[in-house]
């Protein structure tokens, strides 16, 4: 060990994501060879920029440098040589993570230890697959250079110390057209799809770390009207765009290219989101206003103090004259937060980008109603993203965009599900190759045409090998069916656990009924179940099934349908099967099989309808029976 590895270094660490996973998937032999070459990409590169290697880990590196500008280009470095080399060989992916630490070492047997060390290496445990996060102090230390883009990730709790960590990432994959000014920590720069299947990386500012999104496919008229928007603002003139669509749909994909174009456009840009779980009083205007790019943008306008009064006045700190009405204490605190907002913009156009607003403090958005109609003039960008709430329910999210279309200020933007088509494109840009058209069909049917969901089904096909390269084109096992994505598991349970225990159980029995269903026929379900509590009947079942359809997990269909409501894909109603007991489902297929043979239909759908439920009620030559009548009355019908 050298003795200059000592003092105060800057510590990077490195480690693979998924190399177990690498190995179960390529075998080891094949393995050990990506490995091989992933250790003499780093040693290239370490050499290169100055860094001490301390130790191999086996699929990562400790290295030490004397500066924290060479180990922050290192890093950098690192990932540009990956991101080629993943984009030459899309059947060897490699996704390598890194984090950066400064602080006081101590050199012993061979290796380094100390506080800063152990931080560097949970803070690279923190990172994701092409991800870079460095401390505090690294940023402070690398300091204003044209090439560093810093973005604020927020307080992180570290295992082992006390005291939460502010990480920063290192964005590494900024377009030129977006290149952030000396010294300047840039605001979210968009993910939008290049040449060969490589994308640039969105990232939502204090909200959200998206490492490896999903390109941007089939949004072309949404995008040119965005640019469009953009083009009206800077010629002095506030715009606002509304984007709506269901959970899963790419609402902050296009925020993201939003801010992506914001930026080439000469913006100050600055993305915040809602919360689901975290509500309060002005919570999603506290979030925009301590936001590090609202912090670079005050700079930048020489606006600080402008932005300090109304976190003052906001956060209590600055006394509101006395003899005031509570509504005129209200609009003190809207006339700072605007003035501050309309000194950023008179420095350069403003673009607030603001997601899933449907969780929004109402006092946040009466501020945004304050703004539109106090700035008009000023160039502002609004753009505001959010999941429609189920018929005609009344919300401030409703409301404000109302009001805003009442007064022809908005411009609304609604995202559909992926055609057959569409769903092909993405699959060619997320693979970097051709697509069978079998495999696009499957993985279309699969998620239903909701971008999130193929996404996330595609990586778990891949995962299972059962997604794989066959003389250049991405082909499908026959018959392949991956288990469900962790992230889709999450997405629906959370949803799933919001729900009364009386209104679960009740969905979780209309999922045995089928994909659609009619209220009548579960509450005439619900009647016929000997065990459990009285069932409610119809009309108390559509009260039940209200907060199903706030949550998105169930549609209304229209008046005229068969039907009345359909669960919004069908990984809901899988979730919801696989919740009840064996015995739970057979009672309930009973109880289907007992309606349906007294209604003494003898059509073919209503035999076949007969013997499926007999058979998975348990009852096989109930079952068997019933498929043969079903067979002859097909025929007859023939």
């Amino acid at each position: 060990m050298n003795k200059e590895l000592q003092g105060t270094l800057t510590i990077l660490f490195t480690d693979v994501e998924g190399s177990t996973d690498l190995r179960t998937r390529q075998g080891d032999d094949l393995a050990q060879e990506i490995l091989r070459g992933h250790e003499r990409m780093l040693r290239e590169q370490f050499q290169e920029h100055g860094g001490r290697e301390v130790v191999f880990l086996g699929d990562g590196f400790m290295v030490a440098f004397g500066s924290a500008r060479k180990a922050v280009t290192c890093a950098i470095a690192i990932q540009r040589a990956f991101e080629e080399y993943n984009r030459q060989h899309p059947d060897r992916q490699i996704r390598v993570r890194t984090g950066l630490n400064t602080g006081e070492v101590v050199q012993e047997s061979g290796t380094l230890y100390g506080a800063a060390v152990n931080a560097a290496s949970r803070i690279a445990s923190k990172a994701k697959g092409g991800q870079i996060l460095v401390s505090q102090v690294v940023k402070d230390l690398a300091g204003p250079v044209k090439e560093f883009v810093f973005v604020d990730r927020g307080l992180v709790s570290l295992k082992g110390f006390p005291a939460r960590w502010r990480l920063y990432e290192v964005s590494w994959q900024q377009r030129l057209d977006a290149s952030p000014v000396e010294g300047q920590d840039t605001g979210p720069a968009a993910a939008s799809p290049t040449s060969e299947g490589t994308r640039t990386v969105g990232m939502l500012e204090e909200n959200y770390v998206r490492s490896g999104l999903a390109p941007i496919v089939g949004r072309e008229a949404e995008r040119d009207m965005i640019v469009n928007e953009l083009e009206a603002v800077r010629a002095r003139a506030l715009r606002v765009v509304s984007v709506e669509g269901e959970a899963g749909i790419g609402k902050t994909r296009l925020l993201e290219m939003a801010a992506h174009e914001a930026l080439s456009h000469g913006f100050g840009v600055v993305i915040v989101g809602a919360d689901e779980e975290l509500r309060g009083p002005f919570f999603l205007l506290r979030t925009l206003l301590v936001s590090s790019s609202m912090e670079r943008l005050a700079d930048e306008a020489a606006a600080r103090e402008t932005l300090e009064q109304a976190r003052d006045v906001l956060w209590g700190r600055q006394q509101i004259p006395g003899g005031l009405s509570p509504s005129e204490q209200m609009l003190r605190v809207y006339d700072m937060a605007t003035i501050a907002l309309r000194s950023l913009a008179s420095a350069r156009p403003l673009a607030l980008l603001f997601d899933d607003i449907q969780w929004a403090d109402e006092d946040s958005l009466k501020l945004i109603r304050y703004l539109v109609r106090t700035s008009s003039p000023d160039p502002i960008f609004l753009m505001l993203a959010r999941r429609p709430e189920p018929g005609a329910s009344v919300t401030p999210a409703t409301t404000l965009l109302a009001d805003l279309e009442r007064m022809r200020l908005v411009r609304r933007l609604r995202l559909e599900r992926f055609s057959r088509m569409q769903t092909q494109e993405l699959l060619r840009q997320l693979l970097g190759g051709p697509v069978s058209p079998e495999t696009a069909a499957t993985l279309h049917e699969r998620g239903e045409g909701v971008p999130f969901f193929m996404v996330e089904f595609t990586q778990a096909f891949r995962e299972a090998r059962l997604l794989q390269q066959v003389e250049g084109i991405w082909k499908i096992s026959m018959g392949a069916r991956s288990p469900v994505p962790a992230s889709v598991q999450i997405l629906i349970e959370r949803r799933l656990a919001q729900l009364s225990d009386e209104t679960r159980a009740v969905l979780a029995d209309a999922a045995i009924l089928g994909r659609r269903f009619r209220v009548a026929d579960l509450a005439r379900v619900e009647a016929a179940l000997e065990a459990g509590p009285a069932r409610p009947g119809s009309a108390a079942l559509d009260s039940l099934l209200v907060s199903a359809l706030r949550l998105n997990l169930l549609s209304e269909l229209p008046e005229d349908a068969v039907y009345d409501y359909s669960f919004t894909h069908d990984e809901v109603r899988g979730a919801l099967r696989a919740a009840q007991t064996r015995q739970r489902r057979r009672t309930v297929h009973a109880a289907i099989v007992e309606i349906l043979a007294a209604s003494k239909e003898g059509t073919a759908t209503n035999l076949s309808a007969l013997a499926y439920h007999s058979l998975e009620a348990g009852d096989h030559a109930q079952g068997i029976r019933y498929s043969i009548e079903a067979a002859r009355a097909a025929l007859q019908a023939h």
